[in-house]
């Protein structure tokens, strides 16, 4: 089982830190991935994180995914990809 801790605010305000903190204070190590290591199509993205929750409980650690607000993002015309991520969709081929 774990608690999930949603940390958002500007750079600079300690987001990283904090996870940095709770790990500390918990004597587990932490570990810090961004959203750029998933993957960038739905498939991708399900697949790491998968193999990543894995890990985290095998190695009974703090997971800090960084930069996560990259998933609910609004959808734009220029980049179909992150719109097929946004929405959970299957990415489209190129």
């Amino acid at each position: 089982r774990g608690l999930v801790i949603l940390l958002h605010g500007v750079p600079g305000v300690g987001k990283t830190a904090t996870a940095e903190a709770v790990a500390m204070e918990n004597k587990k190590p932490l570990f810090s991935i961004t959203c750029g290591d998933l993957g960038v199509t739905p498939t991708e993205v399900d697949r790491h994180l998968t193999n990543v929750f894995r890990l985290v409980h095998i190695w009974d650690c703090v997971l800090l995914l960084d930069e996560a607000d990259v998933f609910p993002s609004e959808r734009s015309t220029s980049d179909l990809n992150r719109n097929a991520l946004a929405s959970g969709k299957s990415s489209i081929s190129s």
